[in-house]
């Protein structure tokens, strides 16, 4: 994980002057880019453009909610671990009606789109264009560059009418936003051993497998999650995150697990596009369920974006929703606010290569808010701690930014939710094994990257107060005034385990179709998840006289354990003198690994007592009964020709969406678009080709097949089916030139069979792996769906052929590689079908697709 750069200004930021406000208003938010000033205003944002706003409201009694969480988390009292309801939470705390409804309409009234509306939370998300958001918060959304960088950004704090709960508002600027991990991808991902070998002795420092950590953790092997749902936060597309995660699962032998997804905003999944953060997501969910691989159920909540507003409504969400998993993981994060640094360090602390110092959640407290209602109803959210060591982005360079696992920030800071009083914060560990048994822990050591140290802000929470290491003062409140002194803030981070090292420490997961290998404490945090799990499993089958299922917010019970020796491996050495820069770990307690590392099976023997009879796992859902299709889609309209502006877009060879199915005897492929029915190819090309294309066989035995219609300039169409394969800089595709391939067109949708016999003579159960269409004029501009190519443009020699389905892993550098490491484009599948398992042995869908080829350098 990487904190991202996103700071906000505190209260010193200043509300506007109080001649700014409009008559009837009493408050303005305190909302505005600390050191706008030293940025050059180059005028005001594009009226027409659109924002999306995140409005937080004040729910009327928040000193009840907390004496009810203090309540439910205290072993003596008669309310212990009777969590509410998210019914029962929005009729206790809920805003009121009647004041939801009224800042609904304000938002309106103004012009704004409502998109989601939480009572519970208080929670609301609005879209409008810049004209109406300055009309309605009396604000000017301005164009600003300081630094040679670009943004926008409201020229004062918004005003809101005195009768309505607003406390914040989110989302006004371009610059506060989360931001994913780039990747600590181990340099020694080599040392992953086949399947099966270990060396004769020694020791161990590669990349760990599931199993691996089973053991090392004394996770108990009657206990894998049965009938816990796991869930994680992303955003974009989540289409290829399931994808290799059936991959992840198949090549470890692990249960499909039943994934929901859940967009957390509205516009469908074309607004979902998004594939820059898919790394992170596929760590994510290979963790949880690589912990836990027999939960009932992974659930995915994923967002348009990184926005504040857009991740707000994703925590929303989950806490409000009746289906939500109790154990969350959230593995990106914001550099707390500093309501006296933030204005000396100007808005470029907004950036995802700025200083960091700040974020959206802690000076309105509304993202307290949402995770002690998580608490209350008995959830969880882990977070992961950081990479940059006990400081946040504070020294960085332009772009290249403050680096993920490679430079120790000077500045001592935390960041959020890692942060939160109601999350539990993950460090990270270097792992040593034995070397003949990868199970057997020989050392476990801080990483000198991990996150860990003392909030500023926010106050020790109550499962700390007795820990004396826990030592730090706070300086002062998140909205900048002073606390009672002395005051201890809160420490980070609560546990440790695995997050590897940037030299071949690391965890083994599937990465775009590839074994490959990822580490941070972004692996750190959802490895608990599973774990916690695991607990909550057998706390669930034996719950305590007159407790609802479950130990909820797993802080207090984690704490309560660790007073019993054995339940944590004590992390007391640095895997470098550095430690993580600004603290050293020790015996008990420590800002680097927090309580240590759990030992699962003795977390349950004191939280539980004997291990309980755990109900024998759910059957994984199946896929489609009947004929396994995969299906791509691509946007409509994005055939250009990016290389040779000259050229501009080229409507006719447009593709919307293709479809690829198999029986043992045949494969058909369809494609549907204006390049089926479009003009006859430009003059001067020799024709216009259409391809559908996959995957066959695994690894180096891996080949891709294609099925070909070929247009020429008289519109004649001609069929093939054939394979490609891959040498160092070149493909090479053999067309089958006895093919008894077939087509026809209906409508705008060309259908082309061909016999499984020219196509590798796919039997019953072979899988046909990432499928995607291309349609490209011999010289000119190709269009895509399925793949990583959408939308760009092929120079003459390379339109000669298709792009391959995939690029080997340890291929150079050469021409094809650097045009796949080029091209990226968004698509969707639809079904969560876009691989396929030929009938009859079973009718496995397998979610392939959405940019799942491209090269990881």
């Amino acid at each position: 994980m990487v904190l991202a750069a996103s700071g906000l200004a505190g209260v010193a930021a200043a509300p506007a002057r109080a001649s700014s406000a409009p008559a009837g208003v009493t408050h303005q938010v305190p909302l505005v880019l600390a050191g706008l000033g030293r940025a050059t205003r180059l005028g005001s944002a594009p009226a027409g453009g659109v924002r999306t706003l995140g409005v937080f409201l004040n729910r009327p009694d928040g000193a009840g909610e907390q004496g009810l969480y203090d309540a439910i988390y205290n072993p003596a009292s008669p309310e212990y671990h009777h969590f509410l309801t998210p019914a029962a939470f929005a009729a206790r705390f809920g805003v009121p009606a009647a004041q939801v409804s009224a800042t609904r309409s304000w938002l309106r009234g103004g012009g704004l789109t409502v998109d989601t509306v939480a009572a519970g939370t208080g929670y609301l998300t609005a879209r409008g264009t810049v004209a109406a958001i300055d009309r309605l918060f009396r604000v000017s959304i301005g164009r600003y560059r300081l630094d040679g960088v670009s943004f926008v950004a409201n020229d004062r704090a918004p005003a809101v009418p005195a009768a309505l709960p607003i406390e914040a508002v989110v989302g006004l600027d371009s610059l506060h936003k989360f931001s994913v991990p780039q990747g600590v991808t181990p340099a020694g991902a080599a040392l992953v051993r086949p399947a099966g070998t270990r060396p004769a002795s020694g020791s161990f420092s590669g990349v760990l497998t599931p199993a691996d950590l089973w053991s090392l953790y004394d996770q108990p092997a009657a206990d894998q999650g049965q009938g816990e749902t796991v869930g994680m936060f992303g955003e974009g597309d989540p289409t290829p995150v399931v994808t290799n995660l059936r991959l992840f699962e198949q090549h470890y032998g692990l249960p499909r697990v039943p994934v929901r997804i859940v967009y957390t905003e509205p516009g469908g999944t074309s607004a979902y596009g998004d594939e820059s953060g898919e790394i992170e997501w596929y760590l994510d969910t290979q963790a949880l369920t690589g912990m836990a691989p027999k939960v009932s159920r992974l659930d995915m909540y994923f967002s348009k974006g990184l926005d504040d507003a857009d991740v707000y409504a994703s925590f929303s969400k989950w806490a409000t929703d009746p289906q939500g998993p109790a154990q969350m993981n959230a593995s990106f994060g914001e550099c707390e606010t500093d309501p006296l640094l933030n204005p000396v360090a100007g808005p470029l602390s907004q950036q995802p290569y700025g200083t960091g110092l700040g974020d959206d959640l802690e000076v309105q407290l509304g993202g307290e808010q949402i995770l002690r209602q998580a608490a209350l109803e008995g959830r969880t959210l882990f977070a992961a701690a950081g990479d940059t060591g006990s400081g946040c982005d504070e020294a960085v360079a332009p772009v290249v930014g403050a680096g993920n696992g490679a430079v120790i920030q000077p500045v001592p800071e935390v960041g959020y939710p890692a942060a939160s009083q109601y999350a539990v914060a993950v460090g990270g560990t270097v792992v040593t094994t034995d070397g003949t048994n990868q199970g057997q822990r020989q050392s476990e050591v801080s990483w000198t990257y991990t996150g860990g140290g003392a909030s500023y802000f926010i106050s020790e929470p109550s499962f700390q107060k007795k820990v004396a290491a826990v030592d730090q003062d706070c300086l002062f409140q998140p909205n900048g005034s002073a606390y009672p002194a002395p005051t201890v803030c809160r420490g980070v981070p609560d546990i440790a385990d695995l997050s590897g090292n940037i030299l071949g420490n690391g965890y083994s997961i599937y990465v775009d179709g590839n074994l490959s290998s990822e580490g941070g404490t972004s692996l750190s945090s959802p490895l608990a998840v599973g774990m916690w799990a695991r607990i909550q499993a057998a706390a669930v089958a034996r719950p305590g006289p007159g407790h609802r299922a479950g130990l909820g917010f797993a802080d207090p019970s984690l704490y309560a354990a660790a007073r019993t020796p054995g339940t944590f491996y004590d992390v007391t050495e640095a895997e470098t003198p550095l430690g993580n820069g600004a603290y050293q770990p020790g015996p008990g307690w420590d800002y680097t690994s927090g309580l240590g590392v759990p030992d699962v099976a003795k977390l349950i023997s004191v939280l539980v007592g004997r291990m309980p009879k755990l109900p024998a796992p759910g059957r994984a859902a199946a896929g489609p009964a009947a004929v396994c299709r995969a299906i791509v889609t691509s946007p409509a309209g994005n055939a250009t020709d990016p290389v040779d502006a000259q050229l501009g877009d080229d409507p006719g060879l447009d593709i919307t969406s293709a479809t690829l199915s198999a029986t043992t005897s045949a494969v058909t492929a369809t494609i549907t678009g204006p390049a089926v029915t479009g003009s006859n190819p430009a003059s001067g090309t020799s024709g216009r080709d259409l391809y559908v294309l996959w995957s066959s066989g695994s690894g180096a035995k891996a080949t891709e097949y294609f099925l070909q219609a070929h247009f020429d300039s008289a519109g004649l169409v001609t069929v093939t089916s054939g394979s490609s394969s891959g040498t160092d800089s070149a493909y090479s595709y053999t067309p089958d030139t006895t093919t008894a391939a077939t087509s026809t067109i209906s409508g705008s949708t060309l259908i082309i069979r061909a016999p499984a016999s020219e196509l590798g003579h796919p039997g019953a159960g072979s899988l046909l792996a990432y499928p995607f269409a291309i349609s490209v004029d011999d010289v000119g501009t190709p269009d895509v769906g399925g793949s990583p190519y959408a939308g760009e443009a092929l120079t003459a020699d390379e339109a000669a052929m298709p792009v391959p389905a995939a690029i080997p892993a340890a291929q150079p550098a050469s021409s094809a590689q650097e045009l796949n490491q080029r091209l990226n484009a968004p698509m969707t599948t639809a079904g969560n079908s876009c691989a396929i398992q030929i009938p009859p042995r079973s009718c496995i869908s397998i979610a392939y697709g959405a940019g799942s080829l491209s090269t990881k350098t």
